[in-house]
């Protein structure tokens, strides 16, 4: 599968997300979704060519419902992203969208091992990449209103990382869902109730 391809079945998914997230029903309980893609790696074989194989799949995001309004949990989103130690650098008031698509971490985010928030794969000791390698994120997340009252978040955490000490090349992590579900839970704890 060619990464074009990825990218549109990624891009589909993520508006499908958005499009589920949009037609289901309020409620006062958090409420999350998480939409798959099928993912693929292109491998080199020894005669120059290169062979795809399918993979693990990927999550797209993370959906959670809030009994609250857009406005107030929009207004309540940059103040969960500094509590989860992210600095909101991108924000979209149209589209009620903020995030970081540039994070930095080494082994740790906020104080916390980074292994709780992205699944790096192991290394030869079987410890979690992402406790020792240099990890790239982008973390977004929208803010949409729910059918008849409340809101939605979605949440996007995507992540690669690289060895810190010798070269190598980038490792795809996914995500645990653990920051996105701090983040939404954090809006909800200081977001004005509707």
């Amino acid at each position: 599968m060619s990464r074009s391809r990825i990218r549109r079945l990624t891009t589909r998914s993520f508006s499908a997300l958005a499009g589920l997230t949009m037609a289901c029903s309020t409620s006062s309980a958090v409420r999350e979704r998480e939409v798959e893609t099928p993912a693929s790696t292109t491998v080199s074989t020894g005669q120059g060519g290169t062979i795809t194989i399918g993979t693990q799949t990927q999550r797209v995001g993370r959906a959670e419902e809030l009994n609250i309004t857009p406005e107030s949990a929009y207004g309540a989103l940059a103040k969960a992203y500094d509590f989860v130690g992210i600095e909101p650098l991108t924000r979209v008031d149209r589209d009620r969208t903020l995030g970081n698509a540039a994070v930095v971490a080494r082994r740790q985010l906020n104080g916390e091992r980074l292994s709780l928030f992205v699944d790096c794969g192991a290394g030869p000791t079987l410890a979690n990449l992402a406790d020792s390698y240099e990890l790239r994120m982008s973390v977004m997340s929208t803010v949409a209103p729910a059918e008849g009252s409340g809101s939605r978040i979605l949440t996007r955490v995507d992540a690669t990382a690289r060895p810190v000490v010798r070269s190598g090349a980038p490792v795809n992590c996914t995500s645990t869902g653990e920051l996105e579900r701090r983040i939404a839970e954090h809006v909800r704890n200081e977001a004005v109730p509707q």
